[in-house]
């Protein structure tokens, strides 16, 4: 009776962590899931998980009991597959991965927020300074200034003599009529056929920095850039970013960041990306993206961010096959899969000597 209290109570250790693990990874990945009251919230998750490790011990004792049966067993076969069955979802898809995402969570949570806040905050100021300029504007000015040179020659040494002539005035209409939109035309030059070089050199300066630079500064303003509304709200979330980076930091350097008291802050921060990244997504042509990865996960239609990702432990462990996380989390999976069977073999042993009395 005494060594199956032991089992007993091995099981229940083993069945307390993995339950904490994969209610919390659960609860990081449904914030509201059953209730948005904490209580019954915690009390329903704590439940379900519960059951499902309970069913997955259940499970694994019918596996080795179909594999070691002896003759007191019917339909062993059934029960094998059924027992194989009930482990991959109860364990291997439910239990086990969820395990090994609360550990690597808690270990990693603080560089994955201080390192997206950092690259989010980058972006956003990219939008705040407005110096990205779409690039069909550098297209359409390329144009101006090719035929805006052409119109320079005819005045400077043109086929039909120095000055603005009729042909000379064609360019001008061109840029105005062909090229540039309405509302930034350049104002037509009076002819100067008679003019001397310096008056034309003096006419051109005036004519350039007076009315096509302007008008080009003005068009790349108001069309090419993204436009001030988003770039106030972008203001904005450079300000919440670095507040929520200095509340993170804190917690990161005094290791509070894995507490449970920590977690309001995480999802605050999260929400602030969240509001980031849509604007980030909105202004994308006004932005350098560091690389294609980056670009893809600031412009993609929904709104996950790399936080949010890493609170659902299947993204993590996705990532974890495609290459993006190091291979230092085969660790956390050799722990929950080491904590998991210890459960399972402390169930069948308590079990088997329930069996026996």
């Amino acid at each position: 009776m005494k060594q199956k209290i032991l089992w007993f109570l091995g099981f229940v250790v083993a069945a307390a962590i993995s339950c904490w693990a994969t209610s919390s990874s659960f609860l990081l990945m449904m914030p509201s899931l059953f209730s948005s009251n904490v209580v019954v919230r915690t009390i329903m998750v704590w439940l379900m998980v519960f059951l499902i490790y309970v069913l997955a011990s259940f499970a694994m004792k019918w596996v080795i009991d179909s594999l070691n049966n002896d003759g007191y067993m019917s339909h062993p076969k059934a029960k094998l597959w059924g027992g194989l069955a009930t482990l991959f979802v109860a364990w291997l898809i439910l239990s086990f991965p969820t395990n090994a995402h609360t550990f690597f969570y808690k270990l990693k949570i603080g560089d994955v927020l201080i390192e997206d806040l950092s690259t989010t905050q980058k972006y956003s100021q990219q939008l705040v300074d407005r110096t990205v300029v779409d690039p069909v504007y550098n297209v359409l000015e390329k144009k101006v200034l090719a035929e805006w040179k052409k119109f320079e020659d005819e005045v400077k040494s043109g086929s039909t003599g120095s000055g603005i002539g009729e042909y000379a005035a064609s360019h001008v209409s061109e840029i105005n009529n062909n090229i540039l939109p309405a509302g930034y035309q350049i104002p037509m030059p009076t002819n100067t056929n008679r003019a001397s070089d310096l008056q034309n050199t003096n006419m051109l300066n005036v004519w350039r920095e007076n009315y096509l630079n302007p008008n080009l500064e003005r068009l790349k303003s108001d069309k090419y850039l993204v436009n001030a509304q988003l770039s106030i709200a972008a203001r904005k979330d450079v300000k919440d970013i670095k507040k929520m980076e200095k509340a993170i930091r804190s917690k990161v350097q005094t290791n509070q960041i894995s507490e449970e008291a920590s977690e309001p802050l995480i999802l605050q921060t999260d929400g602030v990306l969240k509001t980031a990244y849509s604007h980030i997504n909105a202004g994308q042509k006004f932005v350098k993206f560091d690389n294609e990865q980056d670009k893809k996960r600031y412009t993609v239609a929904h709104d996950e961010n790399k936080v949010s990702r890493f609170m659902n432990p299947y993204s993590v462990l996705y990532d974890f096959v495609t290459g993006k996380i190091p291979v230092t989390f085969v660790f956390w999976l050799i722990l929950s899969l080491v904590i998991d069977l210890a459960g399972f073999f402390f169930y069948y042993q308590w079990k088997k000597e329930e069996f026996k009395y």
